[in-house]
């Protein structure tokens, strides 16, 4: 009888794991097998290798390549302020940058699924605030003025965050001051903090601006040169002493307006009048003084009395018979005649050899 050894034959059939990121498997590790396989490496399925025992038998080695499911790992929202940052697995993102990421994690052992990648999924959500801080004008020109601050168009994200505002005056709160926008009458720096909130996460940002005050000089009272005495009936240039051009100054007479600017132009008439001159700066702010001036009535035509002829070489008195009181009166002769005396309203008059007026 003869007797044969018994000859052991390797596993014909054996199923292998790659990660869903490879594409092969290397085909090694194989006990009693070459090292890598023949035909390696193996994407996934069915394979049929052939191999030979070291007695020399041939026999059929199958193997089945299967893949891991993808690894997936959703993280969820992370809410950030602008300049937070979020870090995993070595990848970092800012509030800045919102929105969904995707990465891959590597894995960390030696043989699938630990050595497999995990996908990781997060969604980023940035507080943006952008303020965008406006005035109506930076400079206070008029003592009557309002400035209108704003940040009502500030850009801020997400919608549905809460929004709240708090106003500062020179980096002191302004109590109540909790809309998009105040109204001042100040200089002064001024500036908003705007806050997001978010569930539970708050995220701030300021801005700022200077409002400036420039106001014009305040109105002075107008000095005049004279207050008269001035005649009836007569037009004056009255000027003011102390002029300055930053000013306007309007001219009243007995309270109706006469002339605007510098000097006045004024006709006057008896017995006296009020000027009134109102200076006004580019506030429409203004202050007025009055004069009361001295006008003097045009003198009456005077009536005088005498004889009508006198000798040659005698003497003739002529009088003013509706003399006026502080009027002056002066005399008019012929050049064959002489004022040999005067009065005040009488002159005692010499005459020659020739007749006339």
């Amino acid at each position: 009888m003869l007797y044969f050894p018994v000859i052991t034959v390797p596993d014909r059939d054996t199923a292998v794991f790659i990660c869903n990121e490879d594409l092969f498997w290397p085909g090694t590790n194989v006990p009693n097998a070459p090292n890598p396989l023949p035909g390696a490496p193996f994407p996934p399925g069915q394979h049929i290798v052939a191999l030979t025992t070291s007695q020399g038998c041939n026999y059929n080695f199958n193997i089945n390549v299967d893949q891991y499911p993808p690894i997936l790992k959703d993280l969820g929202d992370k809410i950030l302020c602008e300049s937070e940052s979020f870090t995993y697995c070595a990848n970092t993102f800012f509030g800045n940058q919102p929105g969904q990421k995707q990465f891959s994690c590597p894995g960390v052992g030696l043989l699938p699924p630990k050595s497999c990648d995990t996908t990781i999924t997060v969604n980023i959500i940035g507080l943006i605030i952008n303020p965008n801080i406006s005035a109506s004008a930076t400079n206070l020109s008029c003592p009557d003025d309002e400035i209108i601050i704003s940040a009502c168009n500030a850009i801020l994200e997400p919608q549905d965050a809460a929004a709240s505002f708090k106003w500062y005056k020179n980096n002191i709160l302004i109590p109540g001051a909790t809309f998009c926008d105040i109204t001042t009458k100040d200089p002064g720096t001024y500036k908003v903090e705007i806050t997001l909130n978010l569930n539970g996460k708050i995220c701030s940002k300021t801005a700022q601006i200077v409002i400036t005050q420039n106001y014009p000089p305040k109105p002075t009272a107008a000095i005049i040169s004279t207050a008269g005495p001035f005649c009836e009936g007569n037009t004056y240039n009255i000027s003011i002493t102390n002029y300055n051009s930053a000013f306007t100054y309007n001219w009243f007479l007995n309270g109706a307006l006469v002339y605007t600017g510098n000097p006045g132009v004024i006709t006057v008439s008896a017995p006296d009048d009020e000027i009134c001159i109102q200076t006004v700066n580019v506030c429409n702010k203004d202050t007025s003084k009055c004069y009361t001036i001295q006008v003097l009535d045009n003198p009456t035509e005077p009536e005088i009395t005498s004889l009508d002829s006198v000798c040659q070489g005698g003497n003739l008195q002529f009088c003013v018979t509706n003399p006026q009181p502080g009027s002056t009166y002066s005399w008019q002769l012929p050049s064959f005649a002489t004022i040999i005396n005067q009065t005040a309203t009488c002159v005692t008059v010499k005459f020659g050899n020739d007749p006339g007026d």
